[in-house]
Order: C-alpha cells, then structure tokens, then sequence
C-alpha cells in the first residue's frame, strides 16, 4: 500500500440536506434543549463563525432534543481541527454524558461523520479538548431532531447503496461530492485511506466464478483517485469501520493518473485479488482532489466472473397474521420495479386484497431492498394462506425474479394438556394444539425450559407456577400460552355414599368421590372386591361393618 505525502487538513461534512441555522451556541454552553429552539440551532467552537477556538480548552455540552421520541441529529458543515499527534479532538457521546458509550471521535484529518443518538432519552454530549499548542478553525455543527432510531436513506455514495456491478466499464462522466448519507464508513486511522473516503462512491459485486478481480481506475483528467476493496461475505457495511481485517486492497498513492488492482505496476496500482464463488465484495472511490472530471472504472482484465447474471427468486415467507408480509428474495430487489400488482394473496375464502408493495429501505429513499414487504387492506389471523408472485420483479442488474408461489400454513389454535399436580413426580406437559408446529418451548415457572410436544418436568415444592409454552411453526411465526397451575404434595382423598344408613347385604350403595386433584381412583371394599370407577356403585356380598 502506498500512501499520501500530503493531505489537506480541511474536512468538509455535508450529512443532511436541510440546511437550518436557528439560534447560534457555544461549545462551552454546559446545557441545550432543542425543544426551546423550535428543534434547530448552529454549534461552533469557541471562537464562533469567524475565529480559531484557543488553546487549553475543555469543554462538555450536553444536547437533549427535549421533544417525545425524537432525538438528536447532528449535521457537520465543517471541522478543521489538528493533527492527533497535537492532543485537539472532539468526542461525540451517544447519551447525557462522558460515561455513555461513544460515537466518534474526530482529530486533525478525520474522515466525515453522520450522527444521530439512538438514546431513548434523547441526549448527545460533545466534549471538546485542546492542547497548548497552535489551534486551527474549529467547527460548524447544525442541530436538529429526528425520530430515534432514525436511519436516513443510502446513496450511491453509502456501501449501504453501493452501485451493483452488472457490466465490465462504468464511465461516471463526473466525480462525487461528499461522503453520502452514512459518511463515517472508512476507519482512517486503520484504513490506507488516510482521510477516510473522501467525494466517494461504493460498488459492490458477487463473484459468480472463482478467479482474479482485476480493475482499473482511469481519471478523465489529471486527477488523483485513491480506492479500498472490502470482504463483505461474512460482514455488513457497518463492520468495516470497526473490522480491520476486512480491507483486502488499497491504494492511497500521492500521484494522479491510472490506479487499481490491475498489476500494471508502479505505485499507483497494486496486484489483482483472488477471490472465490459466492464471495460478496464492496469498492470504495475516492477522489482526493474534488475535482469533477469523472473516471472510468474497467473490471474486463478479471479472470472471475462478478457480473451477477443470475435471476432472483423467493427464498422464504413470513406471515404471522395481521396485515404485513415479509418475503424474503435471494437477493435485493429494485423498489422502482416493486407495485402492488406483483403479488397475489389466497385464503380459504378467496383472494386477499392488497394495495401497498416496497421495502423499509424503498421507503426511505434507497434504490434495492430485500425483503419486500407486502401490506394487506385488512389485518387477518393465523390460518391457511397461498403467495403468487404473478408479475415482473427485477433485481439490481434488472433480471427479473422468477415466477413462484408460497403455501403458508401457520397453526389455527393453541392447547395443552398436564398431569398430574404432584410435587416430587413427573408431571407431563402435552401439547394438543391443532396445526403444523415445528417448535415447542416449555417455560415451567421454576425456571427450568424444554423442546418438545411432551416435556416431563419434576417441581420440588407445592405451590403456584406461572407456565408458557411458545409455538413455533415452520415459517416462524411463534403463539404464547401462559397458565398457572398449582402443584400439590399429594391428592386429598376424600368420598360419600348413599344410602349412609343400614342396608340388607346385596344392595346396592353409591360412592361419590369428593377428592381434591385426582386423575385416578382405586376403590377397596371390606369384602374383597374393587373399582377403579371415579364414581361406583357396588352391592356388598355379605353383611358387615
């Protein structure tokens, strides 16, 4: 790997695409709730829009959105600050405090950053620190709430919306700007890539055919374009910042012109990867200088085969009852071929009708998504349903799915059955519910857990337990049952007859059980003989007490 003599320090964040300036904080502001600004507000270093922040500096601003389910949203439009060997850096924590956990931490040449807190509360602290030595310009930070957990929808700029790779050349006639909407990616102090991705764009490919991945980055001018490859066979996009091992090539050369893993040689270039069928991979391009002349990107000299040719198809379905159906692709689908006349839904009384078709993804913005999401007009219970994919699905090189159906037979009602209540025995629980059950899970209150239809379980003490079993059918839609049962040391025998006065030997006498908690009986009588009736009627042969 080869690396950058120089970088420019200059680190330009462009995360959202609003624009809201509000009321202007300071760094050393301990305490801000959004909510008081109408949700906005500008966070600068100490020397604000125009002056260097000063040295010696420690500060901790604590930032709450002050608003119900909406959290705290942070939108760099600058931050110049020195290299980390000088000690300046500001850490961003996701929670009221130091102590929670952290989000990033940014020094000198970091690369770009999207943060948003996911805390249920609502907070973001920023700590601020620098050194006794020179300063630098500081930053500009716009504030803003969203939804927690809010996640904004990828670009082809994210790994997240990485461009799919479906021909030998792509000639992108201009350069990126910006790092996307998901800008922290590319781990600079781990990565070659010195500054991270920086006016980046991401692609991502399958291998179809065991071979070499070879490649070739040709700027339309005179400009310098430095790359990373990334195994994501095992991994998600989210694990490259934090997972070294992950970065299988890369090249962060001073010199402008041709670079790649095309083994041309020169520093530029490094060799060409072997890689494996069934592999994924993922290319970062970065252009250092901002330029907007574009490049053109040559995967023809791979010997492996990467351009996915191969049609998608229905891997699995989800329905548990309600209104929404998970179907699960070989692959992502494109949201753009995705509408409500693709599917066909069937009970047993017909066909279910429809009018919503996409993906959580799709929703946000993103151009594939798998899975797809089918919403029904009604919501419905658990029973016997068929899916048809009936009409033209494309997947992200536009070969359309194949044509298939699903049967899905979810249970229809839940029992179980258990005896005896007895400490110190077996008590079995047996479950007698009607349907297709692939799993059963006992909880038997005692803290003790089985698998099975018929589980045995011993309790050591009588008293009161709270008992679930949980129903797990072959599309993993799973049914709770919650009981409790008493368990007792031992039944209470206990009976009457009738008639209960004197009687001739011969007739007959009713015996009426009065136990508490029995499941059989074993009568004796006086005479020799026997029952195993609940409730029997028996003549005496001869008198007697």
């Amino acid at each position: 790997m080869n690396f950058h003599l120089f970088k420019s320090l200059t680190l330009l964040f462009i995360i959202s695409a609003f624009s809201l300036k509000g009321q202007q904080f300071s760094i050393d502001t301990p305490f801000i709730n959004l909510a008081s600004t109408g949700c906005s507000g500008t966070l600068y270093d100490s020397g604000g829009p125009n002056n260097d922040y000063s040295i010696n500096e420690n500060h901790v601003c604590t930032i709450q959105s002050g608003l119900s389910n909406q959290c705290v949203q942070l939108n760099f439009i600058y931050s110049i600050i020195k290299m980390n060997n000088y000690g300046d850096s500001l850490i961003i924590y996701d929670g009221a405090g130091i102590s929670s956990d952290t989000l990033i931490v940014l020094t000198g040449n970091a690369g770009g950053v999207q943060t948003g807190t996911i805390n249920s509360q609502g907070f973001m602290t920023l700590e601020f620190k620098s050194d006794s030595f020179i300063c630098a310009a500081g930053f500009e930070i716009q504030l803003s709430c969203a939804p927690c957990g809010f996640e904004p929808a990828p670009t082809e700029q994210d790994c997240l919306g990485a461009i799919p790779v479906c021909q030998s050349t792509y000639n992108q006639t201009m350069s990126y700007s910006g790092t996307g909407n998901y800008a922290n990616e590319i781990n600079y102090q781990t990565s070659c890539l010195g500054e991270g991705e920086k006016n980046n764009s991401w692609y991502i490919f399958n291998i179809q055919q065991s071979g070499d991945l070879c490649f070739s980055i040709t700027p339309n001018s005179t400009d310098d374009y430095d790359w990373a490859l990334y195994d994501l066979t095992n991994s998600s996009c989210k694990d490259i910042f934090t997972d070294s091992t992950l970065e299988v090539r890369c090249n962060y050369d001073v010199w402008p012109g041709i670079t790649g893993a095309n083994g041309l040689g020169g520093s530029p270039n490094e060799p060409c990867v072997p890689v494996n069928k069934g592999e994924t991979y993922v290319l970062n391009v970065s252009n250092y200088q901002s330029t907007q002349n574009g490049y053109l990107l040559d995967f023809s000299a791979s010997t492996a085969a990467i351009y996915d040719n191969y049609d998608p198809y229905i891997d699995s379905v989800k329905y548990c009852g309600g209104d929404t159906i998970w179907v699960f692709f070989s692959e992502k689908i494109s949201c753009a071929s995705l509408d409500s006349s693709d599917f066909k839904f069937v009970g047993q009384n017909g066909i279910i009708p429809h009018s919503v078709v996409g993906g959580l993804n799709c929703e946000n913005g993103a151009l594939y998504d798998n899975p797809v999401i089918v919403v029904l007009d009604s919501s419905y219970g658990l029973g016997e349903y068929d899916l048809f994919l009936i009409d033209s699905v494309l997947d992200q090189c536009n070969n359309p799915a194949i044509y298939d159906s699903f049967n899905l037979d979810n249970f229809i009602s839940i029992g179980h059955d258990f005896y005896p209540l007895c400490s110190q025995k077996d008590v079995m629980f047996k479950d007698t519910s009607i349907g297709k059950v692939a799993k059963w899970v006992w909880e038997t209150g005692d803290g003790a857990t089985y698998e099975g239809a018929t589980v045995y379980h011993v309790y050591a003490n009588s008293g009161d337990y709270n008992v679930t079993v949980t129903l797990t059918d072959s599309n993993g839609c799973e049914l709770d049952s919650n009981f409790t049962i008493k368990i007792l040391s031992g039944p209470l025998a206990d009976f009457s007859f009738n008639p209960s006065t004197e009687i001739d030997k011969g007739a007959l006498v009713s015996f009426t059980d009065m136990s508490s908690y029995s499941y059989s009986w074993q009568w004796s009588f006086s005479d020799g003989g026997s029952s195993n009736e609940q409730n029997p009627k028996y003549a005496f042969n001869s008198s007697g007490n």
